[in-house]
């Protein structure tokens, strides 16, 4: 029901946990020291993957719930988690970027597959273009230095062997 008082706690509460979760994971994200080789480098790729599809899954199940608010309640709801959205990305492109940059460094020690987890990470990247919003508050040109990194990566990676 629009303007549920007991919505609005709920949806306070949840934004709450993720400015927390956020925090949480920008700690984590302090902490990682840079990648000496490959292995390490995929390893730290591979294990935030779901760190950060976590917490974003969680926005936008708070996105789902604010829907519930009255009308100028929804507004201010959806530009915190525009904010929070923005925040993230730049978090994991900021993250992502001194990864990229050591497999590119050493692509020769990519294993097989790496074309594949790239292709992935390069879906997650057209479905940032596909947000204009949140896409405009990142800095143009991390964004661009991601996608270039991105783009060597696919062109020089090792792909899975094809048996016939």
């Amino acid at each position: 029901m629009k303007g549920d008082p007991t919505a609005q706690a709920r949806i306070e509460h949840q934004l709450s946990l993720l400015h927390e979760d956020l925090a949480r994971l920008e700690e984590h994200c302090a902490a990682l020291s840079s990648p000496s080789d490959v292995t390490t480098a995929l390893r730290q790729f591979k294990e935030m993957t779901p760190l950060f599809e976590t917490v974003d899954s969680f926005v936008t199940v708070a996105g789902s719930y604010a829907q519930r608010l009255e009308t100028d309640k929804l507004l201010q709801v959806d530009q915190q988690l525009t904010r929070l959205r923005i925040l993230l990305w730049q978090l994991r492109l900021n993250a992502v970027e001194p990864i990229l940059e050591r497999l590119t460094q050493d692509m020769r020690q990519m294993p097989l597959g790496s074309r594949f987890m790239m292709e992935r990470w390069q879906d997650r990247l057209s479905d940032l273009r596909q947000q204009p919003t949140i896409q405009l508050g990142l800095p143009p040109a991390l964004l661009a230095r991601i996608e270039a990194l991105t783009q060597t990566l696919i062109g020089s990676a090792p792909d899975l062997a094809v048996f016939d």
